[in-house]
């Protein structure tokens, strides 16, 4: 398949434009096929062209001749009392990423990683200790979707998803945005932008830029320490950007009517758990639209 694009690494856009080069000249038929591949690919999950009956037959075999539709395998899953389900893939060089779903009574969300591996080396974290082995592509971001939706008992569709799972998104920032795209596409997966959040280390040019893009997913930032001190112990990323400068771009970043910031905060036992550190906390957020998410350290 070397000599074949793997379609799931193309937003609706890329395919439109593909097509017409192939001298599929009429502009509305070509937007129609781009749209009616994307409504087979991600609503209806097709997993061939032949599948796709609504399309001709030409149509199909053209994009039989360029393309191919990829899809990971799992290689084990693990449940947790809460109902959660860890999920390890498989990626086509070997290499394994995890995804996580977690149910909810109102909503079921999915976990999904952008990296093999991190780079950031956070202290708390094990996936830092692998270093960064490599970005993953917008097909094997989209395909963790897909996987853990197509995984689930009928009723318990995905609503939420977010990008919390091995790695920095910000560090894989051009197949984050292609992601999304599809993933935020009416005629592709449909998700809300409200229902998509981005966790980052704090990679500030990164949140600056996030914060001008078209697609509005939400923002978390991984803050896990209320002093330059304990957080650049805790976090590498600390030490170029600490947290007056972290906290001001915070403050700056554009904020659609309804949404906050969310904080993610790590709680180590003798470390950021005191109420010396709460009330830190409520200081150094103080006048902002942020909520907190508090998760005790699992050592």
């Amino acid at each position: 398949m070397s000599n074949l694009y793997n379609i799931k690494n193309w937003t609706r856009q890329n395919l439109r434009e593909w097509m017409g080069e192939k001298s599929i000249k009429h502009s509305k038929v070509q937007e129609f096929r781009a749209d009616q591949i994307f409504y087979w690919l991600y609503q209806k999950k097709a997993e061939s062209f032949s599948e796709m009956h609504n399309i001709g037959w030409e149509t199909r075999k053209i994009m039989e001749e360029n393309f191919w539709i990829s899809s990971l395998e799992k290689a084990e899953t693990q449940q947790s009392q809460d109902g959660s389900i860890k999920y390890r893939l498989l990626l086509d060089d070997g290499l394994s990423i995890e995804s996580v779903f977690m149910p909810h009574t109102s909503h079921n969300t999915v976990c999904v990683s952008s990296q093999v591996g991190c780079g950031m080396g956070c202290d708390f974290c094990m996936t830092g200790t692998m270093g960064l082995v490599r970005n993953l592509k917008t097909a094997e971001i989209i395909d963790q979707v897909l996987t853990v939706s197509n995984d689930q008992p009928e009723g318990k569709n995905i609503r939420n998803i977010v990008f919390m799972g091995m790695g920095e998104p910000f560090h894989n920032y051009q197949n984050l945005l292609q992601a999304l795209e599809i993933l935020t596409d009416e005629h592709g997966f449909n998700f809300s932008q409200r229902r998509i959040t981005v966790s980052t280390s704090g990679l500030l040019p990164k949140i600056r830029r996030f914060g001008k893009e078209k697609i509005k997913a939400n923002l978390a930032i991984s803050l896990n320490g209320v002093t330059d001190d304990v957080r650049s112990k805790l976090m590498p990323v600390n030490i170029p950007y600490n947290l007056e400068k972290l906290i001001k771009v915070c403050r700056e970043f554009p904020l659609e009517s309804r949404r906050r910031i969310t904080f993610e905060y790590i709680l180590i036992r003798d470390l950021t758990d005191s109420i010396k550190d709460a009330k830190g906390l409520i200081s150094l957020l103080h006048g902002m639209k942020f909520k907190i998410n508090l998760i005790p350290f699992n050592s």
